[in-house]
């Protein structure tokens, strides 16, 4: 009996690390906010192992023939309600354990149901973790101990460096790809070079006798004499931004490419072929990739499955004639009392994660993008063109201007911008005149100019200086981020105040798009419940959201809608027709998508009908007669197309074009040649122009947190509408921003600009903010053998943030990342709106002030939440 007690205490024990570690967080390697988060994990539970022993130990002393049913239930249970990553839900719980969950509600009765509802969905990800295996003679070794997990969903290419090679051994080290031109930045200020090639041929002269106090170069273990040309060494140079307190840079030599690795192995005399690493890779890839969760309440969720757990044990149909004694009824007692314990210490760590997830957002990198005729004072112009950023100014407008492509797969990471090439034979001393009163005035020719703060910190508050009330002036807001984390941190600045939420989220459609959208039902349901439920708290009274999906999840999105406005909300199911060439034998082809419009309030919405009116049919205009005003009109036998017949007399046809209706069978599928980006998922400007021309007006404001490549915020500012849009891949830097300031200098060639004039000019300003991984990988947890109800109050979380000098206390929040934008993070935390802004202090429009030089605690403890978050337990 006691062997049997040991093996379920172990077997239990085992299924119940699996609340911290996981089958997942047991493999995880790399520097990651998720490997943080396993060591956590693992020390917290150390600390409730012997408690918990401790409580079966007294609860049964005496009674110790029960303590292996004990374990028997409890392993039972929580192998049933624990994923692979360690989040409390449905996991293998059987098909009728489902239907305990609530499937209607008060108000209606049915109600949409999905197993992760109760979930905050975090991201996908493949766990690649280091492996060797032998293949055909040939030891294989991956590497993935330094790899750096991905943030949230952005998509990113895997790939494979060899770093060392013999005869009967191939090294190497596996790293998600960056293809950002971003990685340069700080290698481009240690070395004072402006191109990459640039940088990459510096340490090819000097790789011998390379010092610098910031960059490592990391050689690894190939033999550099098979690249002795500068084009051959370029390819095998890999730049790796460290995230420390030096802003260190690792310049790493290996080989990505496996032709590459081919043409380098038959060079050392190693026959190892192509098609044998090609084979190792893949055998290498196939690792799950798994869904990362944090439960809403997980202790109210696994005491109730848990209390019925226990009754369908005493009363299934096998127990139906059991009498169960007193001492029977007792021990199922103390189980719950031991089930209901472990579950408050798992409660008390998801908890934790939740409040992590929840915490407002330090901004990060914030800059501001305005065209030179926004800048009404001639003199802060004359200090952008003589300021030493300017040169690096017109380097952008140069890259914006030519192609950039992916060296290692000829993949076009951004096209070309004509609109930029004035800035290969720019002069500046062309953009300031001398007018006809003798004064220097701004050349028209160059008033839209798009200036980028982050090349003139010298000057960018003189530049801001610029505008009496910044946040009210600017045009719009663009940030990185994954969209719940900005939305929820946005909300208390924004609330009430959108007109128009329009998105175009990924469905599991499997294409090779630059964001993930392979998500299940059930987890695609969890994405945009959440997302959409934050969006009705910002949207006007007056507010409409138009949520744009493919067949495959139309009749979901529909569903969540009804759940977040109301079914009285519904306004109309547009189906967007369109012509692709193609074929299927099998069924009809499916040549429509569908945007679905719900409004705040039904009876209180914009709709700028005229606006938005389509083109009449060519039968239609066949139909009509000139009257004797040389009038087009239409008659009781004239064709309708959507108008009003009025039986009695003729009518005027509206030159506007037909009343719109919920067929636009008028916008073609792909966007026209001048809008192209190269993305996958990109709308045309036309269909973006009729959802945002009808559905607000000029001077409100228009979110899209599924930015995608640009196009809704892009034609919003066009529309002289406010715009936020949110996105959180690396194309936000490579696609979307780019495009925007091309809107700016003007991109007159599409249809929609030429419908509006669009000329260009603008004001508006992009961040970062700090994302879930962040913070796991800056949070410090000191686990000490007091009190472990207050173990998470206890730690300090954040707190480096905090310093002590004798007896003043001050916030620092540079201390965690240097990079951070204290004004806007107050602005979002706070909710009220930049007024003006200097080095030393922001000012909101409530003409409150803080002092950035000096953050107080005593007077800032507001700012807490940024750094320390949960309450004391009593």
């Amino acid at each position: 009996m006691k062997e049997q007690n040991m093996q379920s205490k172990q077997r239990f024990f085992s299924a119940l690390s699996n609340v911290f570690l996981g089958e997942v967080g047991s493999k995880l390697e790399g520097n990651s906010g998720y490997t943080n988060l396993m060591k956590i994990r693992n020390q917290y539970f150390n600390k409730i192992k012997p408690l918990i022993e401790h409580e079966v130990s007294e609860e049964f002393q005496g009674h110790e023939n029960g303590v292996g049913d004990l374990y028997n239930k409890l392993y039972t249970f929580f192998d049933s309600y624990l994923n692979e990553t360690g989040t409390p839900f449905y996991n293998k719980t059987q098909l009728h354990k489902n239907l305990y969950e609530k499937i209607y509600s008060d108000k209606e009765d049915t109600s949409l149901f999905w197993k992760t509802q109760k979930l905050f969905y975090v991201k996908s990800e493949a766990v690649f973790t280091s492996m060797e295996f032998d293949l055909d003679g040939v030891n294989f070794e991956f590497d993935a101990s330094e790899i750096e997990y991905q943030k949230n969903n952005e998509k990113k290419e895997i790939e494979f460096l060899l770093v060392e090679a013999s005869k009967d051994k191939l090294k190497f080290k596996v790293e998600y790809k960056d293809n950002s031109n971003s990685k340069y930045e700080r290698l481009k200020k240690y070395l004072n070079l402006k191109e990459p090639n640039d940088i990459k041929d510096y340490l090819f002269n000097n790789i011998s006798n390379f010092n610098h106090p910031n960059i490592i170069i990391n050689k690894n273990e190939l033999n550099l004499e098979h690249f002795t040309s500068k084009t051959s060494f370029r390819k095998i140079v890999r730049v790796k931004n460290m995230d420390d307190a030096l802003e260190t840079v690792v310049l790493s030599l290996v080989i990505n490419s496996v032709e590459d690795m081919g043409s380098y192995l038959n060079k050392e005399e190693i026959t190892v072929d192509e098609d044998l690493i090609k084979k190792a890779i893949r055998i290498y890839k196939k690792q799950k990739e798994v869904d990362y969760f944090i439960h809403k309440d997980a202790s109210s969720f696994l005491k109730e499955q848990f209390n019925i757990f226990i009754y369908d044990y005493l009363f299934n149909e096998k127990e139906l004639d059991t009498l169960w004694d007193k001492d029977r009824i007792y021990a199922i007692q103390k189980i719950k009392k031991i089930a209901f314990k472990i579950i408050d210490y798992i409660g008390k760590f998801e908890n934790e994660l939740k409040a992590i997830w929840l915490k407002p957002r330090l901004v990060k990198s914030c800059h501001y993008v305005i065209t030179l005729d926004r800048i009404d004072d001639v003199n802060i112009i004359r200090k952008i063109i003589e300021s030493e950023g300017f040169e690096n100014q017109i380097e952008e407008w140069k890259w914006l201007y030519e192609p950039e492509i992916d060296e290692d797969t000829g993949q076009e990471l951004k096209g070309e911008m004509k609109e930029f090439e004035f800035a290969l034979e720019l002069n500046k001393d062309d953009i300031l005149v001398t007018n006809e009163d003798g004064k220097e005035v701004l050349n028209d020719v160059y008033k839209y100019l798009p200036i980028d703060t982050r090349h003139f910190e010298d000057i960018k508050f003189e530049i801001l200086s610029c505008f009496s009330e910044i946040d009210n002036e600017i045009d719009g807001v663009l940030i990185k981020s994954e969209n719940y984390q900005a939305l929820n941190d946005i909300v208390s600045k924004e609330k009430g105040e959108i007109q128009l939420i329009y998105i175009d989220p990924p469905f599991n459609t499997g294409d090779d798009f630059d964001y993930k959208d392979e998500y299940q039902d059930s987890t695609w349901l969890t994405i945009m419940n959440d997302r959409l439920n934050l969006s009705s708290d910002l949207l006007s009274d007056e507010g409409s959201l138009f949520l744009h999906l493919g067949e495959d999840a139309s009749y979901y999105g529909r569903m969540l809608l009804d759940r977040a406005f109301g079914k009285g909300s519904y306004l109309n199911n547009i189906i967007w027709a369109y012509n692709l060439i193609g074929g299927n034998a099998k069924k009809y082809e499916r040549n429509h998508e569908y945007i679905t419009w719900y409004a705040v309030n039904p009876n209180k919405y914009i709709f700028n009908k005229d606006l938005v009116r389509q083109p009449y049919s060519k039968d239609f205009l066949e139909s009509l007669k000139e009257n004797e005003k040389g009038e087009l009109v239409y008659t009781r036998g004239s064709g309708r197309d959507g108008e009003r017949l009025n039986r009695k007399k003729e009518s005027k046809i509206n030159p506007l074009g037909k009343a719109p209706s919920d067929i636009w069978d008028d916008i073609a599928y792909m966007p026209p040649a001048p809008e192209r980006l190269g993305f996958g998922t990109q709308k045309p400007e036309e269909l973006l122009y009729r959802v945002i021309a009808g559905a607000s007006n000029e001077g409100g404001k228009v979110l899209d947190f599924f930015s995608g490549s640009g196009t809704t915020i892009s034609v919003a500012h066009k529309l002289k509408r406010k715009w936020i849009g949110v996105e959180m891949g690396e194309h936000f830097y490579t696609k979307i921003l780019p495009r925007l300031k091309r809107v700016l200098k003007g991109d007159v060639r599409t249809k929609v600009s030429k419908k509006v004039d669009w000329q260009g000019g603008g004001f508006f300003k992009y961040y970062e903010l700090e994302q879930y991984e962040d913070i796991l990988k800056k949070s410090k947890y000191i686990y000490s053998d007091n009190n472990i109800s207050n173990i998470f109050y206890d730690s300090e979380k954040l707190l480096d943030a905090i310093n002590i000098e004798e007896d003043k206390v001050t916030v620092v929040l540079k201390n965690i990342y240097n990079d951070v934008d204290i004004a806007e993070t107050i602005s979002n935390l706070s909710g009220k709106k930049i007024k003006s802004l200097t080095e030393e202090r922001v000012t909101f429009t409530d003409n409150t002030e803080v002092e950035l030089g000096s953050l107080e605690w005593e007077s800032n403890k507001f700012l807490r939440p940024l750094i320390w978050w949960g309450e004391k337990d009593d």
